[in-house]
């Protein structure tokens, strides 16, 4: 019995190998997340209302099936919906079908329809995949192809580069039916998407396997270290070894993260210090930032702000129910930034300061001065400091440091469904979480802040690192013990050269009533100018001479 390909399939190779796996040859259904259930609720309500539209405008719009007759396809109405395609193993549900005139006769370009702004990388796939199948019905290649997202935008995109890569993806499903062994189970950046995360999730944890760690993720590198026989994040962490840096090096090395080091301090469940951490310039009051958008819609609905002053944190959110909203929320909190000059703003990672310039040059704000006050947590963290963590997240950062976290909010792909349905219905609910959601990011970033000056400032605080990896680690504080200066004070003394640093009551020979006697001549080596030859003497032997 021959296995159906969908355009399911297609999409989720593309993501995938091992989830296009088990949704071909298992019957795996896995938990669709709430994410992806509001995308395709949106997706219908796009395609619905562009159908309603089309009909206002009285084109004939008809639907079409396996069943319907072949000559639809050919001399068909302006519009075909609810067409389902089917030739050899392929089988593709389309969306839309839009009818186009040619000289000879009129065929059907494929439109899709998304429930987001933004055109996805899986929904290029999909329209290529029901292009393919649309244009071996007809009989005929199809050039494009139109993607139309939430808002009624339409783009049309060429098919020409996608249709290769779609037979090869054919050709690998396709010996895939005849393979026992599934394909290995790699995270990536899919992964919180996928009905299957917890499923992949729980067996990746089980055989602690290589792409637990954030920074791989593709089965190139995953191949790399398993040549060398390294296929779990305990062997990986025996890699590791430290390297010093040259004396004479003109410039200093790329600061890179090193996976091996990650994996080490997992194993050992302790922070790591590359180095000892940059020095942070504390103030009497401090700003801590942190921003909530719709990545796909390029637009943000909440900025936390919180003020710590004298000891005492205040948390100020500025929201905006929608676009109209957003340039209100932007000046209250330019207008409170302002109240606080010379303050430093922390936040982590680059998302809240591309948040900040994006919205400065959307309402032409002059941010100069507040981007000089910007200070990025991760330029001190990445490839200087290691947690015994499988990535450098915020939350995790948090919870790791002792942050407690309340709100029902987990992710932030959680927080874009909670704000899509706070929009549907207004409730409190959702907008309470989302705001203490927010609030609990802004303390994460502080409790991080802190960490990092301690860790620079107090030898004390430093008990829970193991050691800097490249120079060694002071076991005492700054007040020093007796004990502990009677040991230096040895230590100082045990030195080969003391003895050109102690202090001396005998006379300087040097000097001008006693002139220093002269240097010997070194002697210089000269090339050969001639030669001498010595002839060997004559022997005599029973008076005989030779």
């Amino acid at each position: 019995m021959s296995v159906i390909i969908t355009s399911q399939n297609v999409v989720a190779y593309s993501q995938c190998a091992h989830k296009a796996f088990l949704l071909q040859c298992t019957d795996e259904k896995g938990f669709v997340n709430e994410y992806e259930e509001v995308i395709q609720k949106r997706r219908v309500e796009t395609l619905r209302a562009y159908i309603e539209a089309l009909r206002d405008n009285q084109y004939d719009i008809v639907s079409y099936t396996s069943k319907s007759e072949p000559e639809l396809l050919q001399n068909g109405p302006d519009y075909l919906i609810n067409t389902v395609l089917r030739t050899k193993d392929l089988q593709v549900d389309c969306d839309l079908l839009e009818k186009c005139q040619s000289e000879n006769s009129s065929y059907y370009l494929p439109i899709i329809f998304t429930g987001t702004y933004k055109i996805a990388q899986g929904d290029k796939f999909r329209l290529s995949f029901t292009g393919y199948v649309l244009g071996e019905v007809q009989g005929r290649y199809l050039e494009t192809g139109k993607i139309i997202c939430m808002g009624q935008k339409m783009t049309t995109l060429q098919l020409k580069d996608a249709s290769q890569k779609i037979a090869t993806f054919l050709r690998q499903l396709r010996a895939r039916k005849t393979v026992d062994e599934p394909p290995p189970i790699i995270l990536n950046r899919h992964c919180p998407y996928c009905q299957f995360h917890d499923h992949c999730r729980t067996q990746a944890e089980k055989t602690d396997h290589l792409s637990l760690l954030a920074g791989i993720s593709t089965l190139k590198l995953i191949k790399k270290y398993e040549r060398k026989g390294i296929f779990t994040v305990n062997q990986l962490s025996y890699l590791y070894r430290p390297r010093r840096q040259r004396k004479r090096a003109r410039k200093p090395p790329a600061l890179l993260h090193s996976l091996e080091l990650q994996a080490l301090m997992i194993r050992t469940g302790k922070i790591y210090l590359k180095e000892p951490p940059e020095k942070i310039s504390r103030m009497p009051t401090e700003l801590f930032l942190d921003i909530e958008g719709i990545p796909d819609q390029q637009s943000f609905y909440l900025i936390g702000l919180l003020i710590c002053e004298n000891n005492n944190s205040i948390y100020h959110p500025f929201w905006a129910d929608n676009l109209k909203d957003e340039l209100s929320m932007w000046e209250q909190f330019i207008k409170m930034l302002h109240k606080y000059p010379n303050c430093p703003i922390y936040h982590y990672g680059s998302y809240d300061a591309k948040a900040i310039n994006a919205l400065s040059k959307r309402y032409q704000t002059d941010i100069d001065e507040i981007v000089l006050r910007l200070v990025n947590l991760t330029t001190y963290v990445y490839g200087k400091i290691y947690f015994p963590l499988h990535s450098n997240s915020l939350k995790k950062i948090g919870r790791f440091l002792g942050m407690s976290r309340s709100s029902l909010i987990t992710s932030g792909l959680q927080s874009l469904v909670w704000r899509y349905h706070w929009e549907e219905t207004h409730e409190k609910t959702y907008k309470r979480e989302l705001l203490l959601y927010n609030q609990e990011d802004c303390q994460s970033v502080k409790i991080l802040t802190d960490f990092l000056s301690n860790a620079n400032e107090r030898e004390d605080a430093l008990s829970d690192i193991d050691c800097f990896v490249h120079s060694k680690k002071s076991r005492s504080t700054q007040s020093k013990n007796p004990l502990h200066r009677q040991l230096e004070t040895i230590l100082q003394f045990a030195h080969s050269d003391y003895h050109r640093y102690k202090i001396c009551f005998r006379e300087d020979k040097n000097n001008e009533n006693n002139p220093p006697k002269a240097t010997r001549r070194k002697f210089k080596h000269r090339r050969a100018t001639r030669i001498i030859q010595i002839l060997p003497p004559m022997c005599e032997i029973r008076g005989t001479q030779y």
